[in-house]
């Protein structure tokens, strides 16, 4: 089943941006996501990290607030990726104590493994998107198609935000 983009179309807020993405992930039988966007800053080498996502609200203050994708080990080898890849706590070798812990963490709110999904890549910016409860196996269809929506989220949330470099996917027609 291929997934129809044409609703971001109509799109012109970041709360109906953020249910159009749900509504595409519920059809093809996915409750919980992660969308997140790591931009890094020229000027003190900051990161500036987005999220939207499914998971429980607790888990993600956790998360935002201990600076788990500095290390999480699911983002980290996501920047040397370009497929999709399954993940659980031992798909990782050699992970740190912080590392594990952040698994021990995670698993405290059902979150065991997942699959995340590189999206397009820029030179200071990288985004995901992770599906959890993934033990099921998907298709390359639908990862390529999620991939493409994946996109255009965060190239309609550009456009939405105002910002005027998008990412190197142009979807003037959406």
């Amino acid at each position: 089943m291929l997934i129809n983009l044409d609703p971001f179309k109509t799109v012109e807020t970041l709360g109906q941006l953020n249910q159009c993405f749900k509504a595409i992930c519920n059809q093809q039988g996915i409750e919980h996501f992660a969308l997140v966007d790591i931009v890094h800053c020229v000027k003190g080498n900051e990161r500036q990290l987005s999220v939207h996502s499914t998971y429980p609200d607790t888990w993600v203050q956790q998360y935002l607030n201990g600076n788990y994708h500095e290390f999480d080990p699911v983002l980290v080898s996501s920047k040397q990726r370009y497929l999709p890849f399954y993940w659980d706590n031992k798909s990782f070798k050699n992970m740190t104590l912080k590392q594990r812990q952040l698994f021990v963490d995670a698993y405290d709110f059902g979150i065991k493994s997942g699959t995340t999904i590189p999206l397009m890549p820029n030179s200071n910016k990288y985004s995901y998107l992770t599906i959890l409860d993934s033990d099921k196996t998907y298709n390359f269809d639908l990862m390529f198609y999620l991939r493409a929506a994946g996109d255009v989220y965060f190239k309609k949330r550009n456009k939405i935000l105002g910002f005027t470099k998008n990412i190197l996917l142009d979807l003037e027609t959406i």
